[in-house]
């Protein structure tokens, strides 16, 4: 998703927005930065002279894993059962 980020010299985001926006004009830092879904921009690297937006990932929420395993065990007894039956 393409993002407008406002930034100061160090490199603190001030602003963040999507959509149909107006570029600043002057006297104002500022990047487009494509953020991928799941994602976000946590800072903006200055320390080359250029800014580098630094992209991070949201932490996946704890029941999305929980869920995972659960279908991970699903799939494992689902095989042992399968395999019982061909056994007799």
């Amino acid at each position: 998703m393409k993002t407008l980020i406002i930034f100061d010299n160090n490199g603190t985001i001030y602003y963040q927005a999507t959509g149909d926006i107006l570029e600043p004009a002057g006297g104002v830092n500022f990047i487009w930065v494509d953020v991928p879904t799941n994602s976000y921009v946590e800072s903006i690297d200055m320390s080359s002279g250029k800014p580098v937006a630094v992209i991070k990932e949201f932490e996946r929420p704890r029941e999305d894993s929980l869920q995972e395993q659960i279908d991970d065990i699903n799939d494992v007894l689902l095989e042992l059962i399968l395999s019982k039956d061909t056994e007799v």
